[in-house]
This record gives structure tokens, C-alpha cells and sequence, in this order.
């Protein structure tokens, strides 16, 4: 699920015209996945590794509705039955500063880095406590 979420805001950072954004984050979301995994595994008690049908499910599925969002994106404009799907990639596409761009690049990575932390914070927080 992590990584599924990963790979979606990289999506997200493809759409909206930052393509560097996009691969970086897909290799961070790979990265923290297998890390997770590892550590899962070596330090992780046996049921905690356990798949639960309902995640897989639910991770899948809106995996598969971004991609399918994708296609159905990139087979309108191939053929040319529309222009853009959506005109926000138009308009970061159209920016002429490229301090403007860099700038909001970096706004955007800087919130995607402290919205990451939270949710780490939290995740952690609520898997380390005793019940």
C-alpha cells in the first residue's frame, strides 16, 4: 500500500508538468517499500507479515484506476480527440520563468517531504505503542 501511494503522488508530479519530481519520487517510494519490507522481516513478528486480502484489494484497485486514467488520458490525446485532458499541465508547461518554476518545484517537494514526515510520525507512533 505505501508503495501503490508512492507511485500515485509521482503520478500526481507527472501531471502536473515535473517529470524529475516524478522519477524522484518513484524511486524514494520504491526504496522506503523494500525498506519497510526488510525491516518487516528481519525484525517483524510472524503475523505482522500476514497479507490481508482487503489491502491488497484496495491498494490494486486504485492502482489500477490511476493507470487506467493514464490510458484513457494518453489515447485522448494521441488522437487527437482533445487537446489536454486537463489544462493545469498546459499551464505549468506555459510558465516562462524558470526561477518561478523552480520555485514552485521546490514548494512542492518541501510539502510532499513534510506531509511523508507526518505520516511516518503517526504510522510509527501508532505501530510502536502497546495495546
Amino acid at each position: 500500500a505505501l508503495w501503490f501511494s508512492g507511485l500515485g503522488v509521482a503520478l500526481v508530479f507527472y501531471q502536473l508538468g515535473f517529470e524529475f519530481m516524478a522519477v524522484f519520487q518513484g524511486v524514494i517510494a520504491t526504496l522506503m517499500s523494500l525498506l519497510f519490507i526488510y525491516y518487516g522481516v528481519t525484525l517483524g513478528e510472524k503475523w505482522s507479515m500476514s497479507i490481508h486480502k482487503g489491502v491488497v484489494l484496495v491498494a490494486a484497485g486504485l492502482m489500477s484506476a490511476f493507470l487506467f486514467y493514464f490510458a484513457f488520458q494518453r489515447v485522448l490525446t494521441k488522437f487527437n480527440l482533445i487537446s489536454d485532458f486537463f489544462s493545469v499541465r498546459k499551464f505549468v508547461e506555459n510558465l516562462h520563468l524558470f526561477s518561478r518554476q523552480v520555485l514552485i518545484e521546490s514548494f512542492l517537494s518541501v510539502l510532499l517531504l513534510a506531509i511523508i514526515l507526518f505520516v511516518t510520525l503517526i504510522g510509527v507512533g501508532t505501530v510502536s505503542r502497546e495495546e
